[in-house]
């Protein structure tokens, strides 16, 4: 007997057929994951009881532990970016996440021991803080993954739900189990976070074993990307580090309900923040867009650092948590819309993204010690903080890719084509030594009485409005620069193409035999169905997701089966191919499978 998962779905809808997010069960995963993390590395004795932490090396306010668990946490995050696709079946197995599971949990139970003449305290949190993050760093992968596989809307909503969801388990429950319970039951989350991802992998279409829909994750230039993309990361770390000492470290302890509920509270107006600014934006999923009045709104918590202590320290903290959260909330969202929006490896996105603020947010945590370090005159300490932080957000924002700068760090491009070339049966991609393009019969799939092949847009979706008879309706800026950047260098574009179409046969080889009927019953001609639709996707760049509708539209299938086989909304379908029929230039579903059908090997 099979067993269902509920499926939220939030549909606001500005115009027909539009989708703004889909609720699942990835929220509550990574929630649970904060949650986690929280006790573990923030937590001073609310939870694992009264005795002490042992001091950090560097500042007496960060506890070994947690200095020794970010720390390994953001190493082991660097080597698996440096290591990428490598890791992919063994961050996919079973076994990997019950042992990361089982390391986190184990980490968390030795903060409930006390020292001994045997060993002391110390050892006993340094050796936590090391099994903490090499379970947590492994365990954030799989949460990566999992949120790349969903598309931007899904990830927005998604992203800052879980935040109000981490701080209510954290406060709310963990914080209210009397010692040692309280210890215990935080141990037990990276359980639960597994049975979670099973459950997901097994019934929400993520697609972890499903390698049928698995595309390659596009090539890039490393360096540029590292720079372009690292660099901007580390400054909003220190930022990050910053603001989290002088509001989360100091709160998260609390014993008395007020400061757990403030917590709360905090966290709930961080998530309508995002939300809101999302619907306001009319759904607009580009990070850049996104980034822009949020940026600001953090920079001007950061303002009320010089109030988070004292008598009137309510609102001062509250206008900070806010920020923070909204922050942590902010980046998590920006990681997993990356790698989905350009269909790049989450392993190299987080594990590079992640590693680095890890080890920034780190250093920036030690920065407000040296604010009494030296003989400064009063609060002149704290507003060079406050200072370090605009400062750092400023750079940060200056130097953050938008969707036009990354699309050149892709290597591999869109490029122009017209409907009428599809309609006409003329090969429009070719990847063969001599980039020569040649006629190709087309090759017919089975019919099928579900999914007729002649499906026009106005079965399919309703088409997207035009701005006369042929061609389609001006598309928003990003689009229009990803056209001009590959009208500019098809040469390039074709070559890049060949590149990932060689990397594709190479990878799949062996799989082809696995893969499900496409063009007919030969599983070469499986596979070379998928490697079509693959090259398809990545010279038109489309996402992550959009490549998923995409391999189901052009077998013929109707956007009602696509819903089905994605766990997504019809309209989130409908949306989806809209997006792909603008991207490719096409205006049905014939045009995409005579665009799939012409693609030469």
């Amino acid at each position: 007997m099979g067993f269902q998962v509920p499926r939220v779905t939030i549909n606001i809808d500005f115009k027909e057929g539009t989708s703004f997010g889909e609720l699942s069960l990835i929220s509550l995963g990574y929630g649970l994951h904060q949650a986690w993390i929280y006790s573990s590395m923030f937590d001073k004795g609310g939870i694992f009881g009264t005795g002490g932490l042992e001091a950090g090396p560097f500042n007496d306010q960060l506890s070994l532990a947690y200095f020794a668990s970010i720390l390994i946490y953001g190493l082991l995050l660097l080597i698996a970016s440096i290591l990428d696709t490598k890791l992919v079946r063994f961050l996919h197995a079973t076994p990997t996440l019950v042992i990361s599971a089982l390391l986190g949990a184990a980490g968390t139970l030795l903060l409930l021991l006390p020292g001994n003449s045997v060993v002391d305290a110390g050892m006993l949190q340094l050796l936590s803080g090391v099994l903490t993050g090499v379970g947590s760093s492994v365990l954030l992968l799989a949460w990566g993954i999992a949120f790349s596989r969903r598309d931007s809307a899904s990830i927005i909503i998604n992203g800052a739900i879980s935040i109000a969801i981490g701080f209510g388990i954290y406060g709310l429950v963990l914080h209210q189990i009397p010692f040692p319970w309280g210890g215990a039951a935080s141990a037990l989350i990276p359980f639960a976070e597994v049975a979670l991802l099973l459950i997901l992998r097994r019934h929400v279409s993520l697609d972890f074993d499903n390698r049928q829909l698995i595309f390659q994750p596009l090539p890039i230039n490393h360096a540029r990307f590292v720079l372009r993309f690292g660099l901007p990361v580390f400054f909003l770390g220190v930022a990050l580090g910053i603001m989290r000492q002088t509001s989360i470290e100091t709160v998260l302890p609390g014993a008395a309900f007020d400061d757990q509920a403030l917590l709360f509270v905090t966290a709930c107006c961080a998530t309508v923040l995002i939300m809101v600014t999302f619907l306001a934006l009319g759904g607009d999923e580009r990070w850049h867009t996104f980034f822009r009045p949020l940026i600001p709104f953090i920079a001007v918590t950061a303002v009320f650092i010089p109030f988070t202590s004292g008598a009137s320290s309510f609102w001062g903290t509250s206008v900070v948590l806010v920020g923070y959260m909204s922050f942590e909330a902010l980046m998590w969202i920006f990681f997993s819309e990356l790698s989905q929006r350009f269909r790049l490896s989450p392993i190299f996105v987080f594990g590079l993204g992640r590693g680095t603020m890890a080890l920034a947010a780190l250093g920036g945590s030690t920065l407000p010690l040296f604010s009494g370090a030296f003989a400064l005159p009063a609060g002149f300490g704290e507003m060079g903080i406050v200072l370090i932080v605009l400062v750092a957000m400023m750079v940060a924002y200056a130097l953050l890719p938008d969707e036009r700068e990354m699309a050149s760090i892709v290597l591999v491009g869109p490029k122009r084509i017209d409907a009428t070339q599809a309609a006409s049966r003329t090969p429009l991609i070719v990847v063969n030594e001599g980039d020569v393009a040649s006629s190709a019969p087309a090759v017919s799939e089975p019919q099928r009485e579900s999914a007729p092949m002649q499906a026009s847009v106005s079965e399919a979706i309703e088409s997207p409005e035009r701005s006369d008879g042929n061609a389609p309706s001006e598309s928003d800026d990003t689009e229009q620069a990803l056209e001009e950047t590959m009208a500019e260098a098809p040469a390039q574009a074709a070559s890049a193409a060949r590149q990932a179409m060689d990397f594709s046969r190479s990878i799949f080889a062996e799989e082809a035999a696995d893969t499900a009927p496409v063009i007919d019953d030969t599983p070469a001609s499986r596979g070379r169905f998928r490697e079509r639709c693959e090259v398809v996707a990545n010279t038109y760049l489309l996402s992550r997701r959009e490549s998923e509708v995409m391999y189901y539209l052009a077998r013929g299938y109707k956007s009602s089966f696509i819903q089905q086989q994605l766990y997504i909304s019809e309209g989130t379908a409908k949306t989806h191919i809209r997006h792909i029929y603008r991207k490719l230039n096409i205006h049905s579903q014939q045009d995409l499978i005579h665009l799939i059908d012409e693609v030469e090997l």
